[in-house]
């Protein structure tokens, strides 16, 4: 049977254009949250890597380890383009805006999200059609504030730093799969890929996620997933083995994360007995796999701009054990997983309740309504409800068995920000969950209305 993704392609122009509502949704949001940042602002060099983060993207120069080029060079572009006030006002500039457009974002990803959570003779297609665009804008706002202004997220936007921008170039990896799901466009699927190598450069931790998002690859077209599954994962593991959340270095194996690659090897196995067939796909693969090293390559910016000699150029990375050195975090320790279960299960839980605690249990109560509708949703719906679900496993428990951080608050409050992208598809699926309240809270309004009024006449 052929994929619904391979079968019905949209043209432009069809409903697969954003519509009105999304926009709505995006600009609203990404302008409310982005006032809030404004208002709270940093206005000059504050505490951590404030500082030095600021020269280097003043200078383009090579920063802390492992030197986030990418970030570097957004930041760097804030500082030029933006007049007055001092560096660090317009690098914390920068922060406050990826932390709002990823706000938006989210908003413009519920938005969309019910062309596929319901069909046509749902509940909310017989509302009138300003109620559903009400309904779409203000759920998707919700979502987006309920991520922008989360205490450690907010704290994060408002001063220079790099962690908004990881969020950011998630967020997008996400919405570009969303947009391949709906348009069948390979191409989306293709800068995907080139998002999330950006994302590595800035975050080398997200590795985790690559697993789940081939994964996800295969739920939306099981032929093109089973061909990257065994091409773009041996790469990725290879070009990230000098970093320090590579799967080998120096002997050392980082058990969680091999297993985790591992994983989609057997599935696509399947996917070949029950396709027939292997390689029908290699060209999307290649084109795939090539782009997320096109993103993954920024990091040779980094010996390009050491070779300036800029006021900040934290190693020498213009020799290759110097690049190396710096890639691989080489001052610092290496990761130490998890090694039994009971380790596990507390870091798991402490996760979960920081998580909580932080984004709002309010919030997450909403999150379960979209999964527990899957059985009367779309197929695309269920598609899409897996692909989220499968990119949280490995940002959320798979990476607490990577991180494996020991009790105690000043380790927790470190681990805060390496959890915070897992909050997005948290975000998403709380704003899906207050469509389906408001849509329900919506019909029994109007079924209680017209009750009453032949009541009324009887």
């Amino acid at each position: 049977m052929a994929d619904p993704v391979e079968q019905e392609p949209a043209s432009p122009g069809d409903s697969a254009s954003l519509d009105c509502a999304d926009w709505w949704a995006f600009g609203v949001t990404s302008a409310l949250t982005l006032l809030g940042y404004l208002l709270t602002l940093t206005p000059e060099v504050g505490l951590d890597w404030s500082g030095v983060l600021t020269t280097g993207a003043m200078y383009g120069g090579v920063g802390p380890p492992a030197g986030y080029p990418a970030w570097t060079l957004y930041s760097w572009l804030f500082i030029k383009l933006i007049p007055g006030s001092n560096p660090a006002w317009r690098v914390a500039v920068a922060s406050a805006f990826a932390a709002a457009v990823s706000c938006g974002l989210i908003a413009l990803m519920v938005s969309r999200s019910n062309k596929f959570l319901f069909n046509e003779k749902s509940s909310f297609h017989r509302l009138t059609s300003r109620d559903q665009i009400w309904i779409r804008v203000m759920s998707g706002y919700v979502a987006g504030m309920a991520l922008g202004f989360s205490d450690d997220f907010w704290f994060e936007a408002v001063v220079a730093d790099f962690v908004t921008f990881t969020v950011l170039l998630f967020t997008i990896v996400l919405f570009l799969l969303m947009r391949w799901m709906e348009t069948g466009h390979v191409k989306s699927c293709r800068w995907a890929f080139f998002v999330f190598g950006l994302l590595l450069t800035n975050a080398q931790e997200m590795l985790t996620a690559l697993p789940g998002i081939v994964c996800a690859v295969m739920l939306i077209d099981r032929k093109l997933g089973r061909d990257l599954a065994f091409l773009l994962l041996p790469v990725a593991a290879f070009v990230t083995s000098i970093t320090q959340y590579g799967i080998w270095k120096s002997g050392f194996i980082d058990w969680p994360l091999l297993v985790a690659f591992a994983v989609p090897i057997p599935i696509a196995i399947i996917l070949i007995i029950a396709t027939r067939r292997l390689g029908s796909n290699w060209k999307p693969a290649l084109a795939c796999t090539s782009f997320f090293l096109l993103g993954f390559a920024v990091y040779l910016y980094l010996p390009i701009a050491s070779a300036t000699n800029p006021p900040v150029n934290w190693s020498y990375s213009r020799t290759l054990e110097g690049f190396v050195h710096l890639i691989g975090r080489g001052q610092f320790e290496h990761v130490n997983p998890a090694n039994s279960w009971a380790e596990f299960g507390a870091e798991l839980w402490r996760m979960t309740a920081q998580t909580g605690r932080e984004f709002g249990w309010l919030y997450i109560i909403f999150t379960a309504l979209p999964f527990l509708s899957l059985l009367c949703a779309s197929c695309t719906a269920r598609k899409w409800m897996g692909v989220l679900f499968l990119i949280s496993i490995c940002i959320g428990p798979l990476l607490v068995a990577l991180l494996n951080m020991p009790d105690g608050r000043q380790a927790q409050e470190l681990a805060e920000t390496y959890f915070l992208p897992l909050r997005v598809p948290l975000a998403l699926c709380t704003g899906m969950g207050l469509i389906y309240f408001a849509t329900t809270m919506a019909r029994l309004s109007v079924t209680s209305t017209n009750c009453e009024t032949v009541s009324h006449f009887t």
